[in-house]
C-alpha cells in the first residue's frame, strides 16, 4: 500500500511539471515574504477575526463535528500544496517537458501529489464504505481562470485514486491508463528520480507524524517551511486558512473560506507557483472531507 501511495505522488508529479513550460521566476519563491503581500496578509487576518468571533467553539468546530475525518483531510490539504512547491523545480530539471501546453495542467496536477500518501499515513484505514458513497463529480470546485483549470478538480483527482486504486480494486496501471494515457512513459523515467522520491517519502513519514502527535497541523506546515518544501508565503496563507478550517461547522462554511481566500490569492502578487500550491491545497480542502466522511 505505501509503495502503490508513493509511486501515485510522483506520477502526479510528473505529470504537471511535465504539461508545464514556465520561467524561472515562476517557480523562485519570493525574496521577502511580505514585501509585496501585506495587503493580502491583512485581509486574510480580518477575515479571520471575523469567522472566528461566531466560530471559535471547540465542541461546535469543524474537528469535533467530523473529527477524524476532518483531521485526515488536513493532511491531504497540506500535503498536496507542499508537493507542489517541492518537487516542481526539481522535476521540470529533468527535462521531460511536452511545450506550452498549459501552466493550468501543469502544476494543478501536480497538486495532487503529496496528498494521496498523506492521507494514508494520516489514516492507515478507509472509510467506513471504501468511500462507496462518494460521487468526484459532486459537491464543491473552485472557480478558477482557465489557467489553473486542473486545480478546479484537484480534489476530485485525489478522491478517484484513493477510491479506485488505494482502497478499490483498480490497479495502478489500469488508473493511469485511464486518466493519463499519453504520458505513462514521462511517469516511468521520473519514478526512478531518487530527489522525488525522497521528498513524497518525508511528506508520507511527516503525515505519520502529525498523526502520532495529535494532528498538530501547526507543526506540520512548519516543519515543511524548514525542509524548504514550502515557501514562506505559501506556509503563512496555509497556516491562517488552517485556523478557519479547523473551527468549520459544515460545508458551507468550509465554501465560503474557500471562496475568500481563492480570490484573495488570485488578486495577489504572489508567484504562479505559490497560487498553484495554494489552489493544489484549497481544492482538496473541499473535496477530502466528502470522501473520508461518505
Amino acid at each position: 500500500m505505501k509503495t502503490k501511495i508513493l509511486k501515485f505522488s510522483i506520477i502526479v508529479a510528473i505529470l504537471g511539471v511535465a504539461l508545464w513550460s514556465c520561467n524561472k521566476e515562476d517557480i523562485a519563491p519570493s525574496e521577502n515574504p511580505t514585501s509585496n503581500n501585506s495587503t493580502l496578509f491583512l485581509n486574510l487576518e480580518n477575515y479571520n477575526n471575523e469567522f472566528l468571533s461566531t466560530h471559535n467553539n471547540p465542541s461546535r468546530g469543524f474537528w469535533s463535528s467530523l473529527g477524524y475525518f476532518a483531521q485526515v483531510a488536513s493532511a491531504d490539504l497540506i500535503g498536496a500544496g507542499t508537493t507542489i512547491w517541492a518537487t516542481s523545480e526539481i522535476i521540470a530539471a529533468t527535462g521531460i517537458t511536452t511545450g506550452p501546453i498549459g501552466a493550468g495542467i501543469a502544476t494543478g496536477v501536480a497538486g495532487v501529489i503529496g496528498a494521496g500518501g498523506a492521507s494514508y499515513a494520516a489514516s492507515g484505514n478507509p472509510p467506513s464504505d471504501n468511500g462507496g458513497n462518494y460521487n468526484e463529480n459532486q459537491g464543491l470546485h473552485l472557480q478558477l481562470p482557465i489557467s489553473f483549470s486542473i486545480e478546479n478538480d484537484m480534489g476530485g483527482i485525489h478522491n478517484s485514486y484513493l477510491k479506485s486504486v488505494i482502497y478499490g480494486n483498480t490497479s495502478q496501471n489500469d488508473w493511469i491508463s485511464s486518466n493519463f494515457p499519453t504520458e505513462r512513459s514521462n511517469i516511468q523515467n521520473i519514478l526512478s528520480n531518487s530527489e522525488v522520491s525522497t521528498i513524497i517519502t518525508t511528506i508520507e513519514n511527516k503525515s505519520l507524524d502529525y498523526k502520532n502527535n495529535g494532528y498538530d497541523y501547526e507543526t506540520l506546515i512548519s516543519d515543511y517551511e524548514t525542509l524548504n518544501y514550502l515557501s514562506s508565503n505559501v506556509a503563512q496563507v496555509l497556516q491562517s486558512f488552517m485556523s478557519v478550517y479547523s473551527q468549520s461547522e459544515n460545508f458551507d462554511d468550509i465554501k465560503n473560506t474557500v471562496d475568500f481566500y481563492t480570490l484573495e490569492i488570485l488578486n495577489s502578487s504572489l508567484t504562479t507557483l505559490e497560487k498553484k500550491s495554494l489552489f493544489g491545497s484549497f481544492s482538496v480542502a473541499l473535496k477530502s472531507p466528502m470522501f473520508w466522511n461518505s
